[in-house]
């Protein structure tokens, strides 16, 4: 078997636009020792180290080529030209010290999912270090969005009273966007528009961010839903969703989306006047995506509020499997029936694993939406969520991971070979060590409290990251 060895001084040639330090950085985490001598002459999207013969790409997301002499890559972007160079890093064993080798071989690829989406949520809790490591993850798994959520920790200029006095600056976070969008990212940014506006986990804390903060803002939120949704029907209130959205747009780059959220504000289609709510929201929300349009984007939205349970039984319903619908009949018909089409529903069902094609995905297909499936943390549920992208025409997968990060390493590393590979690669349990592996090499850390994804092993507060 022939290899490429890596060692001593190495000549490394990038794209002219390659200038951001971090895709160097991750190359010397998989090459401790190795000198690499760094030049910036290629004007398009190749990566060449040694003598690397090129190939054709073929039409595929990127070609990789290991000869005895060196290295070739070729993506169709400079996003592709990433995870070529990430493949070959993954083939990348240390055969000695300051050596190692590559086996040699043909490798081009495309992902079998388009469009394969991370969602972070950023708590007081969530380290900037731990979230860059995780953003790093995202990528070298493939995946080519990341979505932010913000709970309460960033200092925005539009509205200051959003966030903790010791939240993140808009400097520290637009730092990290530049990174992850130099490994291949884009960066989705996040804000609730509906529910969950405490922005907080106000069941399992009773914070407010806002609310807590500066009581007398109390007007901004809906009467009755003690500050859990936005008081959309106000125009002060749009007013100011719209300028935190310019913000977060201006923060996270450019980009084709913008996640709004809506999820879990349950009240609000349940009640006499639910078909008249149903209307108003269907006026705030494609207002909302008209000037997302005009902007060049487009709105991504959970899907539970346009969904009833009872639409959707589920033939051989297995023990805590269920829909995730929050809506009366007549609700969620009305917001299928008056949404704009180019709004992206992002169809969250964590526990469905005996519906071949999930019922709620193609009741959003047929009604004429793009649709993201969505899963959290069941290995089974991961695997159905592809059926519907294959059998309905969906157009994305979405790993979640909300309050549980740091409990979540592993399972984002296999949802994004899952998402790429279209099958599982290697199972959930063997992830594991893969999942350390690449974790600890996206940001080398040698103290013990700040190595791995749980400060500490055992006892109480252990895996406490979110």
């Amino acid at each position: 078997m022939d290899y490429y060895v890596v060692n001593g001084s190495q000549t490394i040639r990038l794209p002219r636009t390659a200038t951001e330090p971090v895709v160097m950085e991750l190359i010397g985490a998989y090459s401790p020792g190795v000198q690499w001598e760094i030049v910036r002459d290629r004007a398009e999207s190749v990566l060449i180290i040694g003598e690397g013969a090129p190939i054709g790409r073929e039409g595929y997301d990127f070609a990789l080529n290991v000869t005895p002499k060196g290295v070739f890559i070729e993506g169709a972007d400079d996003a592709a030209l990433t995870r070529g160079l990430y493949a070959f890093l993954e083939r990348l064993f240390c055969y000695d010290r300051g050596v190692y080798r590559a086996e040699c071989g043909v490798l081009r690829q495309s992902p079998e999912v388009g469009m394969r989406v991370a969602h972070l949520c950023v708590f007081p809790e969530t380290p900037l270090d731990f979230l860059e490591k995780c953003v790093r993850t995202a990528a070298f798994c493939r995946y080519s969005h990341v979505i932010l959520e913000f709970w309460g920790m960033i200092r925005l200029d539009s509205f200051p009273q959003m966030a903790w006095p010791f939240a993140f600056s808009k400097a520290e976070i637009s730092a990290l966007v530049r990174r992850a969008r130099s490994l291949g990212l884009e960066i989705i940014p996040m804000l609730q528009h509906l529910g969950h506006a405490s922005m907080s986990r106000q069941g399992a804390s009773g914070k407010h961010v806002v609310l807590d903060q500066a009581p007398e803002l109390e007007y901004l939120y809906l009467p009755g839903f003690y500050g859990w949704v936005w008081d959309y029907t106000k125009p002060a209130v749009r007013h100011l969703l719209a300028d935190i959205r310019d913000e977060l747009c201006a923060l996270c780059g450019e980009g084709r989306y913008f996640m709004i959220g809506c999820d879990e504000a349950d009240d609000l289609g349940q009640g006499e006047n639910s078909l008249e709510i149903a209307r108003g929201l269907c006026e705030y929300l494609n207002d909302i995506q008209a000037d997302l349009a005009a902007k060049g984007r487009r709105a991504i939205m959970w899907g539970d509020m346009l969904l009833c349970a009872a639409d959707m039984p589920l033939a051989r319903r297995a023990d805590g499997e269920y829909y995730d619908a929050n809506s009366s009949h007549e609700f969620a018909a009305a917001l299928r029936a008056g949404l704009r089409r180019d709004i992206v529903i992002a169809d969250w069902q964590y526990t469905i694993v005996s519906d071949s094609v999930w019922q709620s995905a193609r009741l959003f297909r047929e009604a004429g939406f793009d649709v993201i499936c969505c899963s959290f943390s069941n290995q089974a549920n991961y695997q159905t969520a592809l059926n519907p992208i294959r059998a309905a025409g969906c157009m994305g997968f979405m790993k979640t991971t909300w309050h549980t990060l740091g409990r979540q390493i592993a399972h984002l590393v296999y949802a994004g070979d899952l998402m790429w590979h279209g099958r599982e690669v290697m199972s959930l349990s063997k992830t594991s060590s893969r999942a350390m592996d690449v974790f600890r090499k996206m940001l080398p850390c040698h103290d013990y409290a700040g190595a791995g994804w749980s400060s500490i092993q055992i006892g109480p507060g252990a895996n406490i990251l979110s």
